[in-house]
């Protein structure tokens, strides 16, 4: 089917940024789809009101699924696109609370012949110094695992989430890495996992760095289509995934400076193309 599409006529195509109708030109039956999930946001980070202690960082959003000039035949005379929202960041976590989860992200789905799903949340990074970091979230088809959290009792870094698996039609995104484990008298706190990378090469995004009284967020997945938001630290903020990729977490942190709110993923995407 794909080389009758490639055969004869000019290649025609129609981007959906949000979601609508693909109407279905006259004489048209064999389409190439190009999708790809919303991206998992990345959680909250914890907190912790004592001075020098901070609450765990908090797990990167994971990276949706992708398909690239994936061939279908339709035979309807129109199609309901509908793109997947980003998933939102969790929010910080108020004075010795818990980090907010992030929101997975939506499905990306062409009618009923094609559905690319959305990427798992960050979960939030827990209360006090011994909170420990949020796990990462996996994949939209799950091939990129989550990458865990770190313990708060030992201040151990988070790890690094799952990498996506395919090549070519199929691409999977990565998983979203672990948040780092909260600082406390004893140790300091641990730095978050990075992201996953993509099956066809995209980068997760670097996971924040610990310090005395802070613990780092897990980096974002990276989907087929772009490389996942870092995580955040007293250095730099949480990143926004790119298109279909997993925010960054958010620090966990003593009072001052404040911990961080999770970055949203990035949103889902729908190319269709035709030869006419």
């Amino acid at each position: 089917m794909v080389d009758a599409i490639k055969a004869v006529g000019k290649l025609r195509s129609q981007e959906f940024l949000s979601s609508g109708t693909f109407i279905v030109p006259s004489n048209v039956r064999d389409v190439l789809l190009t999708l790809s999930g919303g991206g998992g946001g990345g959680g909250g980070g914890g907190n912790d009101s004592t001075t020098d202690e901070s609450g765990g960082g908090a797990g990167g959003g994971g990276a949706a699924q992708g398909f690239f000039r994936y061939p279908v035949t339709v035979t309807a005379a129109s199609i309901t696109v509908t793109v997947g929202a980003a998933g939102t960041g969790g929010a910080a976590g108020g004075s010795d609370s818990a980090g907010t989860n992030g929101v997975p992200g939506g499905s990306t789905s062409f009618g009923s012949l094609l559905t690319a799903l959305g990427g798992a949340d960050g979960l939030g990074g827990g209360a006090q110094a011994a909170g420990s970091g949020g796990n990462g979230g996996a994949s939209g088809n799950g091939s990129g695992a989550s990458g865990g959290g770190g313990a708060g009792t030992t201040g151990t870094s988070g790890t690094i989430g799952g990498a996506g698996s395919g090549y070519n039609v199929t691409n999977d995104g990565g998983g979203g890495g672990g948040g780092g484990g909260g600082a406390n008298s004893a140790n300091t706190g641990g730095g978050g996992g990075d992201g996953g990378a993509s099956g066809n090469g995209y980068i997760g995004g670097s996971g924040g760095g610990g310090d005395l009284d802070s613990s780092g967020g897990g980096g974002g997945g990276a989907s087929a289509f772009a490389d996942g938001g870092i995580g955040g630290d007293e250095s730099d903020s949480p990143g926004t995934g790119g298109r279909g990729a997993g925010g960054g977490g958010g620090m966990g942190h003593d009072p001052s400076p404040s911990n961080q709110a999770g970055a949203p993923g990035g949103s889902g995407y729908c190319l269709v193309e035709w030869v006419a």
